[in-house]
């Protein structure tokens, strides 16, 4: 994550093994597309939470229901946050039960770093996504992040390298 300093890494790094310890991100390929995945969509974890103005995020989710956002600041109280950015009230619900934690009085907690990777990983390993990641099958994995698949090839070569699956070029 060549966007991040060590010292920024450094208070996430505990967490994000535990969350790919404890959701079977475990060989290098799995961890190398689960941690260029992450790094996509957090800008190299320097953003938890999407950012802008509540206005824009009431216009874009608001009145989502699929999104199960049924009551007026719903769409911003459920914006983004964490690794793969959780969006709407069902799924803070959804994932808080998960985890034990009432993230719908608490939305704020699923940017905090012990959240963000579990939920993250969470949705990695329910969605099947270490297997699409043992084939390399960025493409798959680009569509169910989302991330932009540019992005994520480069942060998996970059995360492959680190990881000792292939030499330093």
């Amino acid at each position: 994550m060549p966007g991040s300093t060590d010292e920024h890494r450094a208070p996430y790094l505990y967490y994000l093994q535990k969350a790919m310890d404890e959701f079977g991100i475990n060989t290098p390929l799995r961890q190398a597309a689960f941690l260029a995945a992450v790094a996509v969509n957090t800008v190299d974890l320097r953003i938890m939470e999407e950012l802008g103005p509540d206005e824009r995020f009431e216009k874009l989710y608001g009145s989502r229901k699929d999104l199960g956002n049924f009551q007026p600041g719903d769409g911003a109280r459920y914006k983004g946050r964490g690794a793969f950015m959780l969006t709407g009230r069902s799924y803070y619900q959804a994932f808080g039960q998960q985890f034990g934690v009432d993230l719908v009085a608490y939305p704020e907690r699923a940017a905090a770093p012990d959240l963000a990777f579990r939920t993250a990983a969470f949705y990695w390993q329910k969605n099947g996504l270490n297997e699409l990641a043992d084939k390399s099958d960025l493409t798959n994995i680009a569509k169910r992040v989302p991330a932009k698949l540019v992005q994520l090839q480069t942060y998996f070569e970059r995360a492959k390298i680190a990881l000792g699956v292939i030499p330093t070029p």
